[in-house]
């Protein structure tokens, strides 16, 4: 009897110690599909959502944000094409606003710079929730690896964000 009891309580830490995914899911339906999925008490929702980044000034630079939430924020993940074999790196932003209509800073985003085959990627993580302003945000990318004139000031590529899910 001891030994059943142990080996319950052993099946049971083992399987209480399993992953982090943040759902449990019950039995499965008939069809062999979990009937429901909830959250785990204290986890939260994990939402994405992707956005695409359009050439501005016909730059040629397009690409892809991908955002995803963390129990701390969200992290940022852009993805870029055109940029070039060579050059700088550019300064990125996440704005209130619009693309058609930019505003406030909200937080620097990792620069972002071309290889080899023109591509360029960055990820950041940001250490505050994913509250849209009223007015939108946008993630823009500058043609310079620093803010300090005018030319490196110029939005090559620009992506508006909205709701995730």
């Amino acid at each position: 009897m001891k030994r059943t009891v142990a080996a319950i309580l052993a099946i049971v830490g083992i399987t209480a110690c399993g992953g982090d995914s943040g759902t449990a899911t019950t039995s499965p339906s008939a069809s062999g599909s979990p009937a429901s999925t909830t959250p785990l008490p204290g986890t939260f929702p994990v939402q994405h959502g992707t956005f695409t980044f359009n050439a501005v000034s016909n730059s040629g630079v397009t690409g892809t944000a991908y955002v995803t939430t963390i129990s701390t924020g969200f992290t940022v993940s852009v993805a870029l094409n055109g940029l070039g074999p060579t050059g700088p790196k550019h300064v990125t932003e996440l704005v209130e606003g619009t693309c058609a209509s930019p505003g406030t800073l909200v937080t620097a985003l990792g620069a972002v710079g071309p290889d080899l085959a023109g591509t360029s990627f960055s990820n950041t993580t940001v250490n505050k929730p994913y509250t849209l302003a009223a007015s939108g945000w946008a993630i823009i990318v500058h043609q310079g690896s620093d803010l300090s004139t005018d030319a490196n000031k110029a939005v090559i590529s620009c992506a508006t964000m909205g709701p995730l899910s």
